[in-house]
């Protein structure tokens, strides 16, 4: 295997992760996010916990570009989850070139579809450039206090897939809003005393919906990398639970 910190375009896994690719994958963050070093640390953790992949991009030395994502069990084969995609500007369409040969080695590596939760960044890369289809959108629903539990959909535990989460359960560098504790179950609660989910639909009666202009709708989108009928159908049955369970 070649040196993963040599000039052009590596494919890594879980195993793969030196200290010196680590601190060059965190430096990147820093670079395209604006974060600190312990906010790129603590976002690699998913990466540590869970069977990941990333497709990175070295000029002179240096990390430039990265697609990263998690592989995760689906069945008789897996999914990929996209999580982390950035550029420093050094290599036009990166995003573009990376995810395509990311998505060409999954051939070997029984993964079946890519799916994730872009933003409005990048959702027209996701749809025009790697040819995901979006469907859906996760809204942010508050439980009304105490009568949330009345009258609610129950989340079976069926979903597409299931990430170990690092410390905290959270993936993103910050908790959002003022989300404190994630439920086993979906829902969150925060330092305010309320419930709070985020879901393609309402999950309860007594759930309110919060309007767009407070918070944006996150999009769902996937791309099937094969022309097994039997598995796309069962990855679409079972969309609907997966974006009421993961956020």
């Amino acid at each position: 295997m070649s040196n993963l910190l040599d000039d052009g375009i590596h494919i890594a896994k879980r195993s793969d992760y030196s200290s010196e690719f680590i601190e060059q994958w965190t430096r990147l963050f820093r670079r395209c996010f604006g974060s600190s070093e312990k906010n790129a640390t603590l976002v690699f953790q998913k990466y540590l916990l869970n069977e990941s992949r990333i497709c990175c991009s070295i000029k002179n030395g240096t990390m430039v570009a990265a697609y990263c994502g998690l592989k995760l069990s689906h069945g008789d084969s897996a999914v990929f989850l996209s999580t982390d995609t950035m550029s420093d500007g050094t290599q036009k369409g990166s995003s573009i070139i990376l995810g395509k040969r990311l998505y060409k080695s999954f051939a070997e590596d029984d993964i079946a579809v890519v799916c994730g939760y872009p933003n409005k960044n990048i959702r027209k890369i996701r749809e025009k450039g790697l040819g995901w289809t979006l469907k859906g959108n996760l809204h942010l629903y508050i439980g009304v206090p105490f009568f949330w539990r009345f009258f609610r959909d129950e989340i079976k535990d069926d979903g597409l897939w299931k990430a170990i989460r690092p410390t905290g359960g959270w993936f993103t560098r910050k908790k959002p809003l003022f989300f404190n504790l994630l439920g086993t179950d979906g829902l969150y609660s925060s330092n305010l005393g309320l419930v709070i989910t985020l879901s393609a639909y309402r999950p309860g009666y007594f759930f309110i919906k919060i309007p767009g202009f407070f918070f944006e709708p996150r999009s769902f989108g996937y791309k099937y990398l094969t022309e097994d009928v039997e598995k796309n159908d069962a990855f679409l049955k079972k969309n609907h639970t997966t974006q009421s369970r993961h956020h």
